[in-house]
């Protein structure tokens, strides 16, 4: 089937794809895979509204729309759980507004049910079906191992990405080269693109490694996504590389990385982005019976001097404010450990 590449809207999962491609179509009967980039059509509007396209715009959907998505596995505390499906011609579900979809496990109570998908077919080339994988990026040679600021939270929506631009926009204004990265979570743009604002020379998340999510990926995977970003953002040879692990510590794919001595030995300095004191206290609390050190906290914990002080008092650490002065940060990144 031959599709107009005009007539459809094209989520941010598949930038790196080439756009000539989407034209060509076959409703293929195949068990689908992680990162199969497959055309749909919106046949009910729900949670999402809104489909992020592959230059950041937010795309307003309506019922009948044409678009370009990846298949893949969710987690989201505060919106979906979904996974791959068995089948597509039953249709699937859009899992986030980056165009990963897939079957619904489960949602959060507070939110409206997914936008309905209908399954017209898989992207096709040279006969073969399209994956994210085909395009993706490989590893590279770098003259030498670049220190990490790693930023991880105690949850969704924590201001992770947040603290990443505000520690990159310290590094900046202070002289260094910085490139950073997100290793793990579901596409979007919109966090890498933060980033990028805030100065990095080049940013990469998982999408550039070939993978549309990493629930769900085995450890071998998770480093292979973690070996493609960081050598090629170590390949520019930054001052510091910035790296998000998303979600909270308590998710599978965290964990696993902060357990893998070969990444966490690249680490220089750990900032954790909380909700309120007590998730603090839990992430400190969490980091101790990993042998980790938190460098600073940060988030909407942050934003509260009550909070501040219970987190001080209880932890010893200091907070970071996202419009902190960023030389508090230069002297919690400075203030020993690897550098430069």
């Amino acid at each position: 089937m031959i599709q107009r590449v005009q007539e459809l809207k094209v989520s941010s999962v598949v930038r790196r794809v080439p756009e000539d491609l989407f034209g060509h179509i076959e409703p293929r009967r195949k068990r689908p895979e992680r990162g199969d980039v497959v055309v749909c059509s919106v046949s009910k509007v729900g949670w999402h509204r809104e489909l992020e396209n592959r230059f950041g715009r937010y795309r307003r959907l309506f019922e009948g729309d044409r678009v370009v998505v990846a298949i893949g596995n969710r987690y989201a505390t505060g919106e979906f759980e979904g996974k791959i499906p068995e089948r597509v011609r039953y249709g699937m579900e859009l899992l986030n507004a980056g165009g990963v979809c897939g079957k619904l496990t489960g949602k959060n109570l507070l939110i409206q049910d997914p936008t309905k998908l209908l399954f017209m077919g898989y992207v096709v080339s040279g006969g073969e079906v399209v994956n994210l994988r085909d395009h993706a990026l490989g590893e590279k040679d770098y003259r030498r191992e670049v220190p990490v600021v790693l930023v991880v939270g105690s949850g969704m929506d924590a201001g992770k990405t947040t603290t990443a631009a505000t520690i990159i926009k310290a590094l900046v204004t202070a002289g260094h080269r910085v490139c950073a990265g997100k290793v793990t979570g579901t596409a979007r743009s919109k966090d890498i693109l933060l980033m990028s604002d805030a100065g990095a020379d080049l940013v990469l998340d998982h999408v550039d490694a070939g993978y549309p999510s990493t629930y769900k990926c085995q450890r071998k995977q998770v480093m292979e996504i973690i070996d493609v970003i960081y050598s090629n953002l170590a390949s520019e040879d930054p001052d510091y590389i910035v790296i998000e692990i998303a979600d909270g510590v308590f998710q599978r794919e965290t964990k696993m990385i902060l357990r893998e001595g070969r990444f966490m030995d690249r680490v220089s300095r750990i900032f954790f982005s909380a909700s309120d004191s007590l998730a603090a206290y839990g992430g400190h609390t969490f980091f101790e019976e990993l042998d980790l050190e938190i460098t600073a906290f940060s988030g909407p914990v942050a934003n509260s001097r009550l909070m501040v002080r219970e987190v001080y008092e209880h932890t010893g650490l200091p907070c970071i404010a996202p419009k902190g002065r960023g030389s508090d940060i230069l002297a919690l990144i400075h203030g020993g450990g690897r550098s430069p």
